[in-house]
């Protein structure tokens, strides 16, 4: 039997499941059923997207337990995706303007979770990876599991951050991965991720360098750390995502976004 990733946690259940690192629901919507393009995973040639069947985006990595114990995580992300599928598909025509909500919410340390779930997905299935080979191995440790299932709390300033310095196109069918390694040790630093067109970034682990620092080097330029909403305009459109953070969790700004 393999090995589930969170057999430090205990009591894993025998019969693993074949969990897709990307969630099935997202990747419904993300390929609208079909293929979808992909960039940044060991098997993709540098620098090219490559298209691939939904199907294929899956390992066994989690026991059914442990998979049961995180489906919080893809409900609350699926609903935050079908939010933005629903936008576009105003902007392509194939919705009225007055059938989409202007507003809706989603719990941030869910979804920050979800990110994290996703990362460690494609980590310990070695579908990506970044700096020394041995980084797999050494990235999903207890805490990092701990972390995913909610039992501890995040490191300051790690976690989740959007660029808010670029305009966006949201966009179906394709997504990218880039996974950013220290140069010294090899441990795996930030994880940044273009999902239906929006740039998320998850900071995985400290770098010795205080956080003013970080927010003027080039690496984590015009990130928002732990974002409270998100807005999106379109000459007269205005949408906006609210996110909302547990008590105690340091929270950050406004991200605005102007789609061309």
């Amino acid at each position: 039997m393999k090995k589930c990733l969170a057999d430090c946690l205990g009591n894993c259940s025998e019969k693993m499941s074949r969990e897709h690192y990307l969630s099935a629901g997202i990747l419904k919507i993300i390929g609208n059923g079909a293929g979808i393009y992909v960039s940044g995973y060991s098997w993709c040639p540098v620098g090219e997207r490559i298209k691939v069947g939904i199907g294929s985006l899956q390992a066994n990595i989690l026991c059914q337990k442990h998979n049961t114990e995180l489906s919080a995580l893809d409900s609350n992300a699926i609903s935050l995706f079908e939010y933005f599928s629903n936008i576009e598909d105003s902007q392509r025509g194939k919705k009225e303007a007055s059938e989409i909500k202007i507003e809706t919410t989603v719990n941030g340390d869910l979804f920050e979770r979800w990110l994290l779930k996703y990362v460690i997905g494609v980590m310990y299935s070695k579908n990506a990876s970044a700096g020394k080979s041995e980084i797999n191995k050494r990235f999903v440790d207890d805490e990092i599991v701990k972390i995913l299932f909610g039992l501890i709390k995040w490191p300051i300033t790690q976690g989740l951050y959007l660029d808010d310095s670029k305009k966006i196109g949201l966009s179906t069918k394709c997504f990218n991965t880039n996974l950013w390694a220290h140069a010294a040790t090899g441990k795996l630093v930030l994880a940044m991720c273009d999902f239906h067109g929006l740039p998320f970034t998850l900071m995985l682990s400290n770098t010795d360098r205080p956080k003013e620092e970080l927010e003027r080097s080039d690496l984590i330029h015009n990130h928002v750390y732990h974002p409270t909403k998100v807005i999106i305009n379109k000459m007269s459109e205005r949408y906006e995502v609210k996110i909302l953070w547990s008590e105690g969790v340091e929270k950050g700004g406004d991200v605005f976004y102007f789609m061309p």
